[in-house]
């Protein structure tokens, strides 16, 4: 059995990204993970906005936990194959959203809740566990061998966050401590958020100088999670018992600053198991070649035969009451765990999924009617008419028949307007040819109803002219109506002479921007005269400089300041090479005492020291930090460091 845990940096997004954007759907992307037990963190969904096949996904059993405080942040989500389906699941780690946070036992486990959460409820008040467990962090499945925790810990980037981190630290210690005395084993996946040794960091000396601490050990959560694990804790993780001296195995980069191509992170992604399931397990890896997230996926194997005592891993997840006839028959085991049903917390028991609840698409969907007989649609076109007027009345007249033919609202004869009318394919130069024939009827109603006083006031207010010439009067409305029918090339191609005169409209000294080239007369395209020159001065003074050199001589890239002070907002440029661990802040001084910050570092492979201020000087050297958290320590500037959780 494989147990895989990826922090996907949102659920919804992860099909933007390469390879998973050639995947249809989630089951699609499950499949190709190839394992058993999924688990995600940090999904950045609500239980509103997750979309139908991340919920319920053919063969596999949901379980989600999400943020109470802020949408779109934090979250967790286990996916459990039909045939190890757990016995019971909860959402967090004190039972308090549980709706059977009383059951204590595994016997009670169909209730949702699996229990025995020691001294949680003693050491912390229900609101420090009530904002503990509102960012939707954790998800606890009990397959029976073992509990297992999906967990996305918190991030220390602010002093106030660390003393979050330290309290959420202690709970779960708490809780992995009351299930271990009443014998139950445990299992904890996820993005734990802490570097463990200086092997699992790209540069070490770099996190003791951005921390300002004495020796890498020196963190609160460092020091912690050495406690938590083995030989000091009940945990052993799972990865370093297996490969204890391999290196580079990091799990996360700052794509910001596209630092995974260098290889340029951390470790902070982890799959701990208490001592008793080491045996139990047969591998443990870090899967760098899955991209699609700042993370990679961390997964471990588990023996389908135990090593010493020879049981078989699925007969220890198959309950008391549903073993098979014949214990040994593999294939009889694997049939009776996928006919059992899931504990209530799976999303499969969601009303929006159970269909209980009523949808948008119930309001919409095509019901049965009867047909309409000719004389009922004779009855409903009467009364729409003005004044009740039926098929057989005279009393409309000529012009008002001929407005609402315009319109689309008449319903007279075998003339009726339909919705497929709307629709329907028609010659662009006739369409345009009627609209200014219906303009031109109107204009000339409305102005055979004024009189000498209203005509001169009409043509002073609303811009019309009149030319002695032509002899004729024309709008500004109607010379801004025909110039647009010039964007039809029909229309256009007609008038190929560059003449105006039979449109009685004038042509502007410069062509409209609206209309395409393409769609113009050439003769009148070429006439145009170009733009000034004082306009193509001005487009060159107000064109944004290109970007100076690095120290590569390669153009520069350009970041914003987005953490809060005096220089929020304001714009640098860096070397756009990777960070890599010739990154500046790696770098220390030849000889003690000797002063190398305004000294020009030497070009390597990687990212140079260069540093400018879009509105001000260089500096060369490394620049002033402050502390970031583990994943915004990778890069070595905090302006581009992804946002708190």
């Amino acid at each position: 059995m494989r147990i895989l845990s990826w922090n996907v940096n949102g659920i919804r997004t992860i099909r933007q990204y390469s390879p998973w954007n050639e995947h249809k759907n989630l089951k699609s992307i499950l499949d190709t993970l190839d394992a058993d037990i999924i688990c995600f963190q940090e999904t950045k969904v609500t239980r509103q906005r997750i979309e139908p096949d991340a919920a319920m996904v053919p063969g596999y059993d949901a379980f989600f936990s999400f943020s109470k405080s802020k949408q779109g942040y934090s979250g967790v989500a286990t996916y459990v194959k039909y045939g190890i389906t757990p016995v019971a699941a909860e959402e967090g780690f004190s039972g308090i959203l549980s709706s059977a946070a009383g059951s204590q036992s595994i016997e009670d486990a169909n209730n949702g809740a699996i229990g025995h959460y020691g001294n949680i409820h003693q050491e912390f008040t229900a609101s420090e566990l009530a904002a503990l467990e509102n960012e939707g962090r954790v998800v606890v499945t009990d397959h029976r061998l073992f509990v297992l925790f999906n967990i996305y810990f918190p991030n220390d980037a602010s002093e106030e966050r660390g003393e979050f981190k330290m309290k959420f630290n202690r709970a779960i210690e708490m809780r992995v401590t009351a299930l271990q005395a009443v014998g139950r084993d445990v299992i904890i996946v996820g993005d734990v958020n802490v570097v463990h040794k200086e092997i699992d960091h790209c540069d070490p000396h770099k996190s003791i100088k951005d921390w300002g601490i004495t020796s890498f050990d020196d963190l609160p959560s460092r020091k912690w999670f050495s406690n938590f694990l083995h030989p000091i804790g009940p945990m052993v993780d799972t990865f370093r018992h297996f490969h204890p001296t391999q290196t580079g195995a990091f799990t996360c980069w700052n794509t910001l600053i596209n630092a995974r191509p260098a290889n340029y992170g951390a470790r902070i992604d982890y799959v701990l198991a208490t001592h008793n399931l080491v045996d139990w397990f047969e591998d443990g890896t870090v899967e760098q070649s899955v991209m699609g997230s700042d993370h990679c996926p961390v997964s471990a194997t588990l023996r389908a035969i135990h090593p010493t005592t020879g049981r078989r891993l699925l007969e220890q997840l198959v309950p008391p009451d549903a073993i098979p006839e014949d214990p040994t028959d593999a294939e009889a085991t694997v049939e009776v765990l996928k006919r059992r049903d899931p504990p209530v917390l799976c999303s499969k028991y969601w009303d929006e999924f159970s269909g209980k609840q009523r949808t948008l698409l119930g309001f919409v969907s095509k019901v049965e009617t009867s047909k309409c007989t000719e004389s009922t649609k004779d009855a409903i076109v009467a009364q729409s008419l003005p004044g009740g007027l039926g098929r057989s009345s005279s009393n409309l007249s000529k012009s008002s028949l001929n407005k609402q033919k315009r319109k689309g609202e008449s319903a007279v004869g075998n003339g009726q307007v339909t919705l497929n009318h709307f629709f329907a394919k028609t010659s662009t130069s006739k369409r345009k040819d009627q609209t200014l024939s219906n303009q031109k009827e109107d204009l000339e109603e409305e102005l055979s109803h004024m009189t000498d006083e209203e005509l001169a006031r009409y043509l002073s207010t609303e811009g019309g002219s009149f030319s002695s010439q032509a002899g004729s009067f024309t709008s500004h409305q109607s010379i801004s109506t025909a110039s647009s029918f010039a964007e039809d090339s029909n229309f256009v191609g007609e008038n190929c002479d560059g003449s105006a005169d039979d449109q009685n409209i004038t042509v502007p000294a410069y062509p409209d921007p609206s209309i395409s080239n393409s769609s113009q007369c050439s003769p009148s395209v070429s006439n145009h005269p170009p733009p000034p020159s004082n306009v193509r001065s001005w487009s060159d003074i107000l064109k944004p400089p290109p970007p100076p050199m690095c120290y590569h001589n390669e153009p520069a890239k350009e970041y914003t300041v987005n953490k809060t002070g005096q220089n929020k907002g304001r714009r640098f440029y860096l070397c756009a090479r990777m960070v890599g661990p010739s990154d500046p802040g790696g770098v220390e001084p030849p000889e003690p005492g000797a002063n190398t910050r305004w000294k020009k570092k030497e070009v390597g492979q990687f990212r140079c020291d260069y540093f400018k201020w879009k509105n001000g000087g260089v500096v060369n050297g490394p620049k002033k930090r402050e502390k970031p958290s583990e994943q915004g320590r990778l890069s070595g500037e905090n302006s581009a460091k992804r946002p708190k959780r």
